[in-house]
């Protein structure tokens, strides 16, 4: 994504060098597989959105949102779809819990910044 914008603005990169000492070697940390990432951890950290997009892609979801079918474009500009915890729960990362959901669509779930834990207080 990065790489078309830079394209579409016709940005000058000849001084972007990179890490000369990293220079086509692979990483020092081993990519995790999607079914080391798509699992029910228990809480003890949170899963990088980048790491679910990844496994998420991996495992065949579509890249739309699952609730109105938009693309990662919106207007010809890239637009980055959200991962979605249907129960609310961020440990939860098995795939039968996650979708990826537009911005809008997302923002009125009952999940969206912990909207549900906000509309429990409010029945209260």
């Amino acid at each position: 994504m990065l790489r078309r914008w830079i394209a579409q603005e016709r940005l000058d990169t000849a001084h972007f060098l990179g890490q000369a000492h990293n220079r086509g070697k692979p990483g020092t940390v081993p990519v995790k597989q999607p079914e080391e990432i798509l699992i029910r951890h228990g809480g003890r950290y949170r899963t990088r959105t980048s790491l679910l997009r990844r496994a998420l892609g991996a495992v065949g979801v579509p890249e739309e949102c699952a609730r109105c079918g938009t693309g990662p474009e919106w207007l010809g500009k890239p637009m980055t779809l959200e991962v979605d915890h249907i129960n609310g729960d961020w440990s939860d990362d098995r795939r039968e819990n996650l979708r990826l959901l537009c911005p809008n669509c997302h923002a009125i779930t009952r999940t969206w910044c912990r909207g549900g834990r906000r509309a429990i207080h409010e029945a209260q």
